[in-house]
């Protein structure tokens, strides 16, 4: 679309905007991996828990001395902490993610506006210099019709 002559007013901020969009692109990717590794650490989490409570269920059946249950309990407390504040991270993480993917969304129906708005001003430009070709046209038509019956009658 670059014919000589023809200039879209809004270029420069359909340009920013699609550098806005890669750059949202990358932020995008990146959030989603956070939130990907912060997913698979929660899942660790608590399949640690699980496993430990499942050993835990079987140190109480055959006899479990004290102070081993009291080393299990702070851990799995711990474990507990641990999966809390995974979880909490987690919503942070989601958060940003969606927050991210809803502003790209916002940029990309900008920049589709943008578009559609040079495609109108690229074609009325196209129906303009179609109007002055023909206008051309037949100011030559009749000039030299014109000319031609002038000697001819003339």
């Amino acid at each position: 679309m670059s014919i000589k002559g023809f200039k879209f007013s809004l270029e420069t901020p359909l340009k920013i905007r699609k550098i806005r969009k890669t750059q949202l692109e990358s932020d995008l990717m990146d959030a989603k991996n956070k939130l990907d590794a912060g997913i698979k650490m929660l899942e660790s989490l608590k399949r640690e828990e699980r496993y430990i409570y499942s050993g835990f269920e079987a140190l109480v059946c055959n006899g479990v001395q004290i102070k081993d249950y009291k080393i299990q309990k702070v851990y799995l407390e711990n474990l507990a902490e641990r999966i809390y504040i995974q979880q909490k991270e987690n919503e942070i993480l989601e958060k940003r993610y969606r927050d991210l993917l809803e502003k790209m969304i916002r940029l990309m129906k900008e920049i589709d506006k943008l578009e559609d708005l040079k495609k109108d001003k690229f074609k009325e430009f196209l129906r303009e210099i179609e109007k002055q070709e023909q206008k051309e046209l037949e100011e030559r038509i009749n000039y030299n019709s014109s000319f031609q019956g002038g000697l001819t009658y003339g």
